[in-house]
């Protein structure tokens, strides 16, 4: 999967260790907001994630493939083969990820080994 260094072990994925940014005078940029997002996602109570997030692009590991992102205002939009999805973006907390886009998607952090 190119320069990312992320391995697959079973039901695991590691990734880098990922820095805290703190947002200046509590403005909310896209970049921090990035940094916020990533890490391993999926539904609660499943056993694997549905995907990753990591700098630029979203790593769906099942599928084995991976989708460029950009922030267009306050939308994430994903670059899929021949489409795009655009969501609105809110978290609850630090481990909860909710995408508006036809629907609601409500996601929690799953936790990184390593």
């Amino acid at each position: 999967m190119g320069s990312h260094d992320i391995s697959r072990t079973n039901t695991a994925i590691r990734l880098p260790a990922q820095g805290a940014i703190a947002a200046p005078d509590g403005v909310i940029t896209a970049h921090l907001l990035t940094n916020k997002l990533q890490g391993l996602w999926g539904i609660a109570g499943d056993e694997n994630a549905l995907f990753v997030i990591v700098n630029d692009r979203i790593i769906y590991p099942e599928i084995e493939a991976a989708f460029p992102y950009y922030w267009k205002n306050d939308s994430l939009n994903i670059k899929h083969d021949g489409y795009e999805d655009v969501f609105s973006v809110s978290m609850r907390g630090t481990d909860t990820l909710v995408l508006t886009g036809h629907k609601k998607q409500v996601y929690v952090r799953f936790k990184t080994v390593g």
